[in-house]
């Protein structure tokens, strides 16, 4: 299903991208022969005002046939309604429509969404370090000295409520010194920050990942935390002995290992243990964790229209 998702997804916006070449290229004066919804053997097809309209047999978005766009410049530069008939600025404004679409088609879609309001699953601003996940990858917050277990209170003014809002903020600012007021036991500490930026994306990072509570949501059929005996809503409180705080602490203190005690409290009951045994070191726990579920109240029309602007733009970036 998620497959076949993904290919009408893709063909919506293959089809609003052929869309805008088709518009960009009727108000430029280039006849448009063909206009189709879908790719491959035609199913059915109407002609109207000098367009043939089809809808073809893969929803694989869809195609804009203009006059003389195939041939040679030299071929179709006689036919003033052709492509290469028309000024090469009309010709650039037809290649950039399609494009054009597409990003006013996010702008509208964002929009759309802050309008209606959304569901979206993030932890809150409690954070670890990353490096204690992951020991080669830089951090810049540890350097600055922030300490895992520190809740972000805002970053460069800007308050945080969920995860997804520090890297909201962190992503568009590699480079910059970001100031960052975190709460640690109940003491505010202002630091500065300088993010890294990621390789593949270039978006700002600070080394930090997100806490979450060890509180089981699901647990895998077959997997050997079900044959253990473990349930939706058990509180994970250690590994062989280690306390385990977040779900972090539970991946370092079961990795590599075979078999492992997993101490954990059901409800009001007394912690219990179960042992917990693997068929490999790959093998995973079989374990899902609750991430906070967050309603996003509906914006005014103002709001609705900057959301879908900066959502945008996060995007590019």
């Amino acid at each position: 299903m998620t497959i076949i998702l993904g290919i009408l997804c893709l063909g919506v916006l293959i089809f609003i991208h052929e869309a805008g070449h088709f518009g960009a290229a009727r108000l430029a004066g280039v006849t448009v022969e063909s206009f189709s919804l879908g790719m491959g053997p035609v199913l059915a097809h109407r002609t109207w005002r000098g367009t043939d309209y089809r809808i073809s047999l893969l929803p694989l978005g869809g195609y804009c046939g203009m006059k003389g766009e195939k041939d040679s410049p030299d071929d179709a530069r006689g036919d003033a309604d052709s492509f290469y008939g028309v000024h090469p600025l009309r010709r650039a404004a037809i290649a950039c429509a399609g494009p054009l679409a597409n990003l006013m088609f996010a702008v509208i879609a964002f929009i759309l969404i802050a309008l209606i309001g959304y569901v979206y699953y993030s932890a809150d601003t409690r954070v670890i370090l990353a490096d204690e996940l992951y020991p080669n990858m830089p951090s810049a917050a540890r350097e600055a000295g922030l300490r895992t277990g520190d809740r972000i209170l805002t970053v460069h003014g800007v308050a945080t409520e969920t995860f997804s809002d520090i890297s909201r903020e962190v992503a568009p600012r590699p480079g910059e010194k970001l100031h960052i007021l975190v709460d640690r036991e109940g003491r505010r500490l202002d630091y500065t920050v300088v993010p890294g930026f990621d390789p593949e994306t270039l978006a700002g990072k600070i080394g930090v990942v997100n806490w979450v509570e060890p509180v089981v949501a699901e647990v895998q059929p077959g997997s050997p935390a079900e044959k253990a005996g473990f349930k939706p809503d058990d509180l994970i409180l250690a590994v062989d002995g280690m306390p385990v705080r977040n779900t972090v602490d539970l991946q370092k203190n079961m990795a590599d290992k075979t078999a492992a005690v997993i101490s954990f409290r059901r409800g009001p009951h007394e912690p219990e243990t179960a042992r917990v045994v693997f068929d490999s070191p790959e093998q995973r726990l079989g374990l899902g964790f609750t991430v906070p579920r967050h309603q996003s109240p509906p914006y005014t029309a103002a709001q609705a229209l900057k959301r879908g602007v900066s959502e945008t733009w996060q995007v590019i970036l």
